[in-house]
């Protein structure tokens, strides 16, 4: 083991969020249209938290499972996990996995009993702090594979593939495995939008399976997937019928390819942090510039005109929070962060292929992307993809000419 001081700090928890009952104050689902409320539950609803840094450096991610969150609700989440923790609430990312078969937390597909909503925020708060207060040194470890869970599903509107990079980071004490962060572009739609089932649908199961397989936590955070579906036999996408044993199916499939990433990383040395990383593939002689002494987030803001009646609804403060938008456009608020030198870019929006992986392409092999971070503002697509129309175009906020950072 390296000395104390050389090393990376890590803390992890995960948290039941599940509701004590699903009736006689219903359980709104989130995601599709008609909604939906819960008559059963399949798995737990879950909140999970990875730690990372100091006061100086320190970054929390906290991922809850359901489909939305306003940016007004993530901002205050955030504000009350910097009040306990003494960190800046740029440096706190509020997660969301996705799922169409989880609590509807926004209130835009029938909501939940206000006590239960009370209880999740507390569950995030409280999962946060302990990540926060759970920190231990830990080495690093980062790798990439490639994953197989999604099929277009804008094939007719002239979508040619997908971006399938499976980044994992784990962050071990010896052996012990403390906590994995997986990043993987794949909707968490398994089950149809006629399900009346609870469920955290493919991000819980690949999480729950890597806990197993791991130990520790496992934390999922969506990549460019906002025209990506799980792989179930079918001619439409948005008609898929999926069910227990496919979700069971596509889990393993997700946690063979996180497997792999893990089999491939590389660990990363915290004398040797740099945007380059320590990844294999790079040549013996190439030149790692050494650490910084800190790692800074920078807030990012794009200003939009409004192009739909979507981006017209996004101004709206009890949504978006921010009552200064410019007269006939509104912002978006992206963050561009690093994990020991691994290069990360959060969205607060549902990144569509094309506009992912432009930026990627910019970028090292491992690197980050969140979507549904800090809020939904829509799906985010390019001018191309966005000129070719279809149910995404019509509830994004507009085109955009390429992602910021």
């Amino acid at each position: 083991m390296m000395a104390h001081e050389s090393q990376h700090l890590c803390g992890a928890a995960v948290l039941d969020a599940s509701p004590r009952s699903l009736g006689p104050a219903r359980v709104w689902m989130s995601g599709y249209m008609p909604t939906r409320y819960a008559r059963a539950q399949s798995g737990p609803i879950q909140v999970r938290a990875i730690a990372a840094g100091s006061v100086r450096d320190g970054l929390i991610f906290v991922s809850a499972d359901t489909c939305l969150l306003s940016p007004r609700v993530a901002a205050d989440w955030a504000c009350r996990i910097g009040r306990e923790t003494g960190l800046n609430r740029d440096r706190i990312f509020i997660i969301t996995t996705h799922t169409h078969s989880g609590p509807d937390l926004c209130g835009l597909f029938g909501g939940v009993p206000p006590a239960y909503f009370r209880f999740f925020q507390e569950t995030v708060v409280r999962a946060a702090v302990a990540a926060w207060h759970n920190r231990a040194p830990a080495a690093l470890f980062a790798g990439i594979s490639r994953h197989g869970l999604g099929i277009p599903r804008r094939k007719s509107r002239g979508q040619q593939g997908m971006e399938t990079g499976a980044v994992v980071l784990q962050w071990k004490t010896g052996d012990r495995v403390i906590a994995t962060l997986v990043n993987i572009g794949c909707h968490g739609v398994v089950y149809s939008k006629h399900s009346r089932v609870l469920s955290a649908d493919l991000p819980g199961a690949i999480c729950l399976a890597a806990d197993r397989a791991f130990g520790g936590t496992t934390l999922f955070a969506p990549r460019a997937q906002g025209d990506v579906n799980p792989a179930i036999p079918g001619d439409d996408p948005y008609e898929q019928a999926g069910n227990a044993s496919e979700l069971e199916r596509l889990a393993a499939l997700g946690l063979e390819a996180v497997r792999e990433s893990a089999r491939l990383a590389s660990e990363i040395p915290p004398a040797r942090e740099s945007e380059l990383g320590c990844f294999r593939g790079l040549p013996p002689d190439a030149e790692i510039p050494p650490a910084r002494e800190s790692e800074p987030v920078y807030g990012l803001e794009m200003i939009l005109p409004v192009t739909t009646p979507a981006g017209a609804a996004f101004r709206v403060p009890w949504w978006s929070g921010r009552g200064a938008h410019p007269a006939f456009g509104f912002r978006l608020r992206f963050r561009r962060f690093s994990i020991a030198g691994i290069p990360g870019l959060a969205a607060p929006g549902e990144i569509l292929t094309c506009l992912g992986k432009s930026w990627l392409e910019r970028k090292p092999p491992v690197s980050l992307l969140f979507s549904y971070c800090g809020g939904y503002l829509g799906y985010l697509m390019t001018h191309e993809t966005f000129a070719r129309g279809g149910y995404e175009p019509k509830v994004s906020p507009g085109p955009f000419p390429a992602l910021p950072g």
